[in-house]
């Protein structure tokens, strides 16, 4: 049941690892268009690149949450 239980949990970890790259890649490159091909201000660009920032660091957060933990026994191993 144990390795059940981390297959399913790698299988998830892996599927929201391909989103987190995927979302990288995208609000990194929205923010490089935004940066290069608009008249917007400076202060609208550094608060856009901010909410990029949180945004990717709450992904990173919810992706790192569905890493499978090692137990005492499997470190000693």
């Amino acid at each position: 049941m144990q390795k059940q239980d981390e297959t399913t949990g790698m299988s998830v970890a892996r599927s929201r690892s391909l989103i987190l790259v995927a979302l990288i890649t995208i609000v990194t490159l929205f923010w490089v268009l935004m940066l290069l091909f608009t008249n917007l201000p400076t202060a609208a660009l550094a608060a856009i690149a901010v909410v990029s920032i949180l945004l990717l660091s709450v992904a990173t957060a919810w992706t790192a949450t569905a890493l499978p933990r090692r137990s005492a026994q499997d470190s000693a191993s």
